[in-house]
């Protein structure tokens, strides 16, 4: 099963995780992807700010 995590990025700061543990490690596994970081860092480029800055 391929779930997207764009939706996750939306409630990632707050606690509406919590209660699920499993969504939580599956987004901290899809960030950790070497794909996500380059992704990342084009989207920050194009957007003209730090990776940081949208992390």
């Amino acid at each position: 099963m391929n779930l997207s995590c764009t939706w996750i990025r939306e409630v990632r700061r707050t606690e509406l995780l919590e209660p699920y543990p499993w969504v939580r490690a599956y987004y901290d596994r899809a960030l950790a992807r070497p794909a996500w970081e380059r992704t990342l860092g084009l989207y920050a480029e194009r957007l003209g700010v730090a990776v940081a800055d949208i992390r």
